[in-house]
C-alpha cells in the first residue's frame, strides 16, 4: 500500500500563495540544496463535488537524498484548496513529510508552519 500524507499549511493562507513560493525555490538555510519543484498543470485544476468547489496543482519534486550522497530524491506534491479555505497539501511520503514540505516553502525555523493533520491516508486500493 502507499504511503501518503496530507497535511495543512497554517502560514500562507491562500493556493495561489503557496504555488507561487513553491515556483520561486530558494535556499534559506546555510546548506547548499538543489530543490527543484516542477508545476505540472499550467493553470490550477477545479473540480466540483456536491457542495465543494476543489482548486488543485500537481507538483514533482526533486531534492538531495538524505540517506544517500550524490542521489537526488523524488516525490509527488498535490496542493489543494476546498471552498477557498487553507491551503492542503497531499505527498508521496509519510516519514519527514512536513519537514521536506517546510524546505520548499522557505520556512527557515522549521517550526510549525506546517501542520500534520493526518499521518497517513488509504487510498481504498492496494498493489497485487
Amino acid at each position: 500500500m502507499p504511503i501518503i500524507t496530507k497535511l495543512i499549511d497554517n502560514k500562507l493562507s491562500t493556493l495561489d500563495a503557496v504555488i507561487n513560493q513553491l515556483e520561486s525555490i530558494r535556499s534559506e538555510t546555510l546548506i547548499q540544496e538543489e530543490l527543484k519543484a516542477t508545476k505540472l498543470f499550467n493553470a490550477n485544476q477545479n473540480v466540483s463535488l456536491e457542495d465543494m468547489s476543489i482548486q488543485f496543482n500537481c507538483f514533482s519534486l526533486s531534492y538531495p537524498s538524505e540517506t544517500e550522497e550524490d542521489v537526488m530524491s523524488n516525490n509527488f506534491l498535490v496542493v489543494y484548496s476546498v471552498n477557498n479555505e487553507k491551503p492542503g497539501f497531499i505527498i508521496d511520503k509519510n516519514s519527514r513529510a512536513a519537514t521536506l514540505l517546510r524546505r520548499f516553502l522557505g520556512c527557515a525555523n522549521k517550526r510549525g508552519e506546517v501542520e500534520i493533520i493526518s499521518s497517513s491516508i488509504d487510498p481504498g486500493f492496494s498493489k497485487t
